[in-house]
């Protein structure tokens, strides 16, 4: 009794033993299918948007792993950074202006220059006004004129215009449109996806009132995509043409830069009023000269004037003497 006792306790101590065996493999497999897990969803979240901390899911050798995963990727995303902000820069949408104030002598000259100018690179005068005249020596002329010039001949356009006539005023204008720009191209294309979609319904629709309903958003569609192409088309001919307005006037000296030094300024003042008396003296012989057909008259005038008066004042000493001499006889 006593053996049969003893084996069955011997056979109860190897089955706990099999069962404690089983049960820490299954623990250790589910804590490995578990740990797995982790890893494949903290990979998925770290390729979806960043790289989570995982101290708590995998050891220090997987955690150096996704460290140098992290500083590849971050690297790889600034040079791609540096490469989308050359290629930005490069294609910004850019619209410049200028507008100069120009003296010259030769009016008639600089505008034909200016002009000749223009076409040579390929732009044109999209509008020209010139008033006043040159009458009496004295010039008064004017002209305003508006040039559209590409915009890669902008710079040495208006660094021709200072070499043939003097520049006393320039303004310089640039604007970035690249944002309305891309903007309005988007729009563009959304626009043109619903009208493809709006087509595709229009052929399905059978009622009378989804017809009608389509066909009204359809025009509409229709009218704002005429909108913003004209918007782009007109941004592409103001980047691509840059617009130079030029104020012209004409005069007989033209306005010298300022000077810094002293004898510069001493110079320049002492020119002007040399200047000035000169102008004074020509318009005086001007004035002299014209005016020598009323002087003349005048003259003969006044002579004739002269003479009447001393005739008669001999006239009157005359009898005044002869009465003097008959009182005398008397």
């Amino acid at each position: 009794m006593k053996k049969i006792i003893s084996v069955c306790l011997i056979v109860m101590m190897l089955a706990a033993v099999l069962c404690a065996c089983g049960a820490s493999k299954e623990a250790d497999g589910y804590a490995q299918d578990i740990h797995m897990q982790t890893v494949v969803e903290t990979t998925q979240a770290s390729s979806a948007g960043g790289f989570m901390s995982m101290d708590s899911a995998v050891g220090d050798t997987e955690n150096g792993y996704f460290e140098m995963k992290a500083e590849e990727e971050f690297a790889d995303s600034a040079e791609s950074g540096a490469v989308d902000s050359a290629a930005l820069a490069a294609s910004r949408k850019l619209i410049r202006n200028a507008s100069l104030e120009v003296q010259t002598k030769g009016f008639d000259a600089f505008l034909a220059q200016l002009e000749a100018n223009a076409e040579k690179i390929g732009g044109y005068v999209e509008q020209s006004e010139v008033r006043g005249d040159n009458y009496n020596y004295v010039s008064d002329r004017y002209a305003y004129l508006v040039l559209r010039i590409p915009s890669t001949d902008f710079d040495a356009f208006i660094s021709g215009v200072s070499e043939i006539a003097t520049v006393t005023s320039k303004e310089i204008g640039l604007q970035d449109v690249t944002s309305s720009y891309v903007d309005t191209e988007s729009r563009i294309k959304a626009l043109e996806t619903e009208q493809e979609s709006l087509l595709a319904l229009l052929k399905k629709a059978i009622n009378v009132s989804e017809i009608i309903e389509i066909q009204d958003r359809l025009t509409q569609v229709r009218g704002e995509l005429e909108s913003y192409k004209a918007q782009l088309k007109l941004y592409d001919e103001q980047i691509a043409y840059s617009t130079v307005t030029v104020n012209v006037y004409e005069v007989e000296r033209v306005t010298l830069p300022e000077q810094e030094g002293f004898l510069d300024e001493v110079k320049e003042r002492l020119s002007d009023n040399l200047y000035d008396i000169g102008e004074g003296f020509r318009e005086f012989a001007v004035w002299f000269i014209s005016s020598l057909p009323y002087l003349l008259m005048f003259a003969v005038a006044a002579v004739a004037v002269i003479l009447i008066i001393r005739a008669s004042v001999r006239k009157r000493r005359k009898k005044r003497n002869i009465y003097t001499g008959a009182d005398t006889q008397k």
